[in-house]
């Protein structure tokens, strides 16, 4: 416990943003749930804990770039929710259901740095969190984070990390409306299949950066967050990083329990995420057949690949032997000289292997992906993706990709791929 609070202790002198500097609260919670928020209205951002009874703080980091009046309507909108309990250089305790702490980052003193954007949302938020934990006015060691647009399940809260987890990863789907057309939620259905495809194919490859990335759907270990420094301030892919980061420092846990009901509208909030990727189907004349999915191949060779690189603690076998594309691989990014300098770190096969994998970390892995794609492995449709056989669960389970080709009518219903 020394240690960590030691940690932690250097995180928030050192690596905290100055949002938190002067962060007092007078009141204690058995929680904390952390919200980054642009372009979102009062009526849908407070759809997020309606079904939620606990004794929670709910931070809110209200953001944008410039001037931006839904935005700074909603700022407003928090403020007018309740009475004020106390305030700071740039926050306020706001009394409620649930309480809020509202940051002002969308005001012209405040406005985030448009490269950093969402990511510096979350690190404000996360940072506070961290630091009321530190402070025991959160009871619960750990770091809620969610999404504006997100509806949580009344069993939310009900979880636990364990001492060697980093993270939890909550389930989740995209729910579209009832008025929505045909073409919409089949994009949406398309773009939910990407997502656990993907997932699904690093897991056939046994790597293990195998996750879903999505910040509305993130717990943390706040030890394990101080250790990587917080949220990357990035404007997208601020989770993909953290969760990659964090899976260096411990387990992360994919849950099994009430998914969070996700929005699937199309935006062109930031630069990629589920509504620029909707956006994306929705433009092809035909979805189904819209190339958007990684050749089943490549995950093949992948694990081909990650199983030359764990027996690799004497030399790398077999390298005559690899198929082409990995070999132009090997050969391109000198994989045999940073393996042999990984080697020399190394006194035993188990530390090797260790190092190995952490340093072939899942962004390493999203390159080697693309190297390969462009090596004659072009994209796919979703059709090609009906007979990729490690897409099907165990024996007597229908996988989530199963299904999702089901309800998009590219399997009977009664058929499950074997």
């Amino acid at each position: 416990m020394a240690l960590a609070a030691t940690t932690i202790d250097k995180y928030l002198k050192q690596y905290a943003e100055p949002d938190i500097t002067d962060l007092r609260l007078s009141r204690c919670y058995d929680q904390v749930l952390v919200i980054p928020a642009f372009d979102e209205t009062w009526e849908n951002i407070s759809t997020v804990w309606n079904t939620l009874e606990d004794h929670f703080l709910c931070i809110i980091v209200v953001n944008s770039a410039s001037h931006h009046p839904i935005t700074e309507q909603l700022f407003q909108a928090c403020l007018r929710s309740g009475k004020l309990l106390g305030q700071g250089r740039n926050w306020h305790h706001i009394q409620g259901k649930p309480d809020l702490l509202i940051f002002n980052r969308c005001t012209p003193d405040y406005f985030v740095p448009r490269k950093q954007g969402v990511g510096l949302a979350r690190k404000i938020g996360a940072d506070a969190a961290l630091k009321l934990i530190s402070l025991k006015n959160i009871a619960t060691h750990q770091i809620n984070i969610t999404d504006a647009d997100a509806q949580l399940p009344d069993q939310y809260f009900e979880h636990r990390l364990a001492p060697s987890e980093a993270a939890l990863l909550h389930p989740y789907y995209h729910q579209t409306s009832a008025d929505e057309s045909p073409k919409y939620r089949q994009a949406t259905l398309l773009y939910e299949l990407k997502l656990a495809y993907y997932v699904r194919g690093l897991t056939h490859a046994n790597s293990p950066y195998a996750f879903h990335s999505l910040g509305s759907t993130i717990v943390v270990n706040p030890l394990n967050y101080a250790q990587v420094r917080g949220f990357p301030k990035r404007s997208a892919a601020e989770d993909f990083y953290l969760l990659n980061k964090l899976r260096k420092t411990g387990q992360l846990r994919q849950l099994s329990s009430a998914a969070i009901k996700l929005s699937a509208r199309p935006s062109t909030r930031v630069p990629i995420g589920t509504g620029q990727g909707i956006l994306k189907l929705l433009d092809s004349t035909d979805a189904l057949q819209s190339e958007a999915f990684y050749n089943p191949k490549i995950f093949d060779l992948l694990k081909t690949f990650l199983m030359v690189l764990e027996t690799s603690w004497l030399q790398m076998p077999g390298l005559s032997k690899l198929d082409q594309r990995l070999f132009n691989y090997v050969q391109r990014e000198v994989l045999e000289t940073k393996i042999g300098h990984l080697r020399n770190r190394c006194n035993s096969p188990e530390v090797f292997r260790k190092a190995i994998l952490q340093w072939f970390d899942g962004f390493r892995t999203l390159k080697l992906i693309h190297f390969l794609r462009d090596q004659d492995l072009p994209d796919v449709s979703a059709i090609n993706l009906v007979q990729v056989p490690w897409l099907s669960g165990p024996e007597g389970v229908i996988s989530r990709e199963t299904t999702l080709l089901k309800n998009l009518g590219l399997l009977p219903a009664t058929d499950i791929v074997s």
